[in-house]
C-alpha cells in the first residue's frame, strides 16, 4: 500500500522581486527615481543644488525601501503610528 502524503510549504508573505525587495519596496525606488529625474531640467539652480537635492530625495527613496525596524518597514511604522494617534483613547479618572 503506497501512500502519497502532501505536506504544506509556507510561503513568504512577500516574494522577493530584485535585490531582496519586495514590490512594495521597489516602489519606493521607482517613485526616487522619477522624482530625480523630474527635479534635474527643471531648475535654473547651479549643479550643487541640484546634486543636494537628487542625493537626498534618492536616500530618502533607499531608505523608505531598505531599512526594517523589527521586520516592518518605514511606510509600515508610519501607518502604526498614525493609526494609534487617531485611535480614540480611555482614559480613567482618578
Amino acid at each position: 500500500m503506497d501512500l502519497t502524503r502532501v505536506v504544506p510549504v509556507p510561503l513568504p508573505k512577500e516574494p522577493v522581486v530584485l535585490w531582496g525587495l519586495g514590490l512594495k519596496d521597489l516602489i519606493w525606488l521607482a517613485l526616487g527615481a522619477i522624482g530625480d529625474l523630474v527635479l534635474w531640467p527643471h531648475s535654473g539652480k547651479p549643479i550643487a543644488v541640484h546634486l543636494v537635492g537628487i542625493i537626498s530625495l534618492s536616500g530618502l527613496s533607499i531608505s523608505m525601501a531598505m531599512v526594517r525596524y523589527q521586520g516592518l518597514s518605514i511606510p509600515a511604522w508610519g501607518l502604526l503610528a498614525s493609526r494609534f494617534f487617531v485611535s480614540p483613547k480611555c482614559y480613567i479618572p482618578k
